[in-house]
């Protein structure tokens, strides 16, 4: 049974010494307040789960593609060329990118990106992608993103107002499909790096519309201007003017026929 009496009359024996046990004020105290204080929550972490990992691939592969393929179709049409070429362009600029992409799949998990000292490193391959050890899973997804946004400029502007073949409204048809690609890419994007308000959505979806709008606005402006500097140096002048010794300047000039 425990003891009645109050700590201060109970006498331990330590070999020969005896010694009565003082209170502490500041121990009891210290504890209390160490029960009634609540201990702060760990921060809320965004679970690594495949289906995330996928996401994040899908946002890799196609997100800045869908940009790039954007300002390369609005450049290549304020170049007054057929769709035909348009269309060629867009596309085999997709085949180009294609390398440097696997070459960016192949450094991110290789390399661990980071600061200058170790504890400063930061593994960017699982920030953007996720785990190592699912890098075919990875790789599968991100370049099938990369095709299938990359894609969506130059076919919509091959496939769109075949028939009147308008340059300005297959212009309107790319950039809204184009828009709407990045937007659903960008609102993934956010949602990979744990947003859990509007404002953070909204935020990231301005910033890569506006990149959009301006990678096609200054494309579709310089291939404009480029293409006028041209026309008037003449150095890309398909139909030359015609020598004085030439057929058709004999034919217009019937008085050097006799020579």
């Amino acid at each position: 049974m425990p003891s009645k009496k109050p700590p201060s009359e109970i006498k331990e024996n330590k070999g020969d010494d005896w010694r009565i046990p003082m209170d502490d004020p500041g121990a009891s105290s210290s504890t209390a307040d160490s029960g009634s204080t609540q201990r702060p929550l760990p921060p809320v972490e965004v679970k690594k789960t495949k289906s995330l990992e996928i996401v994040k691939c899908i946002v890799y592969g196609g997100l800045i593609e869908s940009i790039t393929s954007l300002g390369v179709i609005s450049s290549a049409a304020a170049s007054d060329v057929d769709t035909m070429k348009i269309v060629t362009i867009g596309v085999a600029n997709l085949i180009a990118g294609f390398f440097v992409i696997c070459q960016n799949l192949v450094d991110l998990k290789y390399n661990v990106g980071g600061g200058s000292n170790l504890s400063d490193q930061a593994d960017r391959y699982g920030e953007l992608l996720g785990q190592r050890k699912h890098f075919l899973l990875h790789a599968t997804f991100a370049l099938l993103s990369y095709f299938v946004f990359g894609l969506v400029p130059p076919v919509v502007y091959g496939f769109t107002f075949r028939k009147s073949d308008d340059r300005d409204y297959k212009l309107i048809a790319v950039a809204a499909a184009s828009l709407l690609c990045i937007i659903i890419l960008a609102a993934a994007k956010a949602y990979t790096q744990g947003a859990n308000k509007f404002s953070r959505y909204f935020k990231t979806i301005v910033s890569y519309v506006t990149a959009a709008g301006m990678a096609s606005g200054v494309g579709y402006a310089a291939g404009h201007l480029i293409k006028r500097l041209m026309d008037q140096l003449g150095w890309f002048d398909s139909n030359p003017a015609p020598s004085l010794f030439s057929s058709e300047m004999i034919s217009q000039n019937p008085v050097w026929a006799s020579y």
